[in-house]
């Protein structure tokens, strides 16, 4: 890691010192220095980043002190959290053969003034939640090997699939459910769109009630972290759900599947109060381009070459079609611009409030009163003045 990291580092210390200076479209001038403030990458990279152990070794936690290993049980009191001062005195102190608190030793972000190697890192949401938390679940209710556990309920897959594949999701999500039966070879966004929109109701009624409230944990949890907008107040009500989860999964599916995922939900709001919302720290914008990244380039020779100079052909297209297509016809420029906009929204819907929006055909339903409290203090929207 340390060839990969060190003329990063370099690099960036040198950005610091001599400026970058630019032009805007203003045509003015300006200098500017870099540095890097946060690393977002999965469990497997970032102890490798940090140069500290596993997350299945001894102090394996990124983010605190509990003694970890293979099981991470919720621990009454919670474990201090780790400090930027107290993890440079562990690297300094740290040899090869004697790790000090997990800690390794020195990793070269250390000469980095403005990185701190605690909270600079975050346990990001498409690894820890998705693919991590979200699938462990799906694994302990629908594998076979759990066929003799209070929770499992692979013989109610065909029920499962019913009512998940009846789900006609609106165009923003782009990828429409699959059968649980295929679940090995679902992407971290079905994963994700299963926990936010579909576990619930296609679980309600299969899954027994305390396991079901038990996810609801979950999905409260992560819904409010991933908000574009989110109060302090919000982000302690999720904290605090979250470790709700923790505490629960325990007794609910066993010490044995207390893994590090389970645990970093304990920290995931520490990262929403430091950086912002999940999806601003997530690597799901960098993994997505990496596919685009791919189409850059053809062969093996002159990639780097290749990849900037598609880039700024493709940067500058926009530019040159708002200088070239002035007189063309409004048909010619919106075909344009729908092809260079992936983005596409549900035309049958409607922007109730800030946090609500509403699909297809309205229709007249009686609501009851509680309900309809319920989605008053849960959107913050009068909801009775919609019907």
């Amino acid at each position: 890691m340390a060839t990969l990291l060190t003329p990063f580092v370099d690099e960036l210390q040198e950005l610091k010192q001599n400026r970058i200076k630019w032009t805007d479209t203003q045509n003015q001038q300006h200098s500017s220095k870099v540095h890097a403030l946060i690393c977002s990458s999965d469990s497997v990279a970032r102890p490798q980043i940090r140069n500290t152990k596993q997350f299945n070794g001894i102090y394996g936690c990124d983010f605190c002190y509990h003694k970890g290993g293979r099981s991470y049980s919720y621990t009454c009191p919670e474990p201090s959290l780790r400090c930027e001062s107290e993890h440079f005195q562990h690297a300094m102190t740290a040899t090869p053969q004697q790790h000090v608190m997990g800690v390794k030793g020195p990793s070269p972000l250390m000469k980095l003034a403005n990185f701190q190697m605690v909270n600079g890192f975050v346990p990001e949401y498409q690894h820890s939640v998705c693919l991590g938390v979200t699938r462990q679940l799906m694994t302990l209710w629908l594998d076979s090997t759990n066929h003799d556990k209070p929770w499992y309920i692979g013989t109610k897959s065909e029920v499962i699939d019913k009512q998940l594949l009846s789900i006609q999701p609106p165009v923003e999500l782009t990828r429409v459910p699959q059968s649980v039966k295929e679940r090995k070879y679902w992407k971290a966004s079905e994963w994700r769109s299963f926990l936010l929109f579909y576990a619930l109701p296609v679980l309600c009624g299969v899954l027994s009630k305390k396991y079901w409230n038990h996810l609801f944990l979950l999905v409260f949890g992560i819904y409010s972290l991933l908000q574009e907008k989110i109060s302090m107040v919000e982000v302690d009500s999720a904290e605090n759900t979250l470790k709700k989860f923790d505490r629960e999964f325990e007794k609910l599916y066993g010490k044995e599947n207390m893994t590090f995922n389970v645990h970093l939900m304990t920290h995931i709001s520490a990262s929403v109060r430091n950086w912002g919302p999940l999806w601003a720290t997530s690597t799901f914008s960098f993994e997505s381009f990496n596919g685009t990244l791919l189409k850059f380039f053809n062969g093996t020779t002159h990639v780097q070459q290749q990849i900037v100079k598609r880039f700024l052909k493709w940067r500058d297209l926009t530019t040159k079609a708002d200088k070239y297509m002035k007189n063309a016809k409004d048909t010619v420029k919106k075909l344009f611009y729908n092809m260079q906009n992936s983005m596409q929204e549900t035309a049958k819907s409607a922007q109730l409030s800030e946090k609500v929006r509403v699909f297809g055909n309205p229709h007249s339903v009686t609501i009851p009163v509680w309900h309809l409290l319920a989605i008053e203090d849960l959107f913050g929207i009068t909801a009775r003045s919609l019907l």
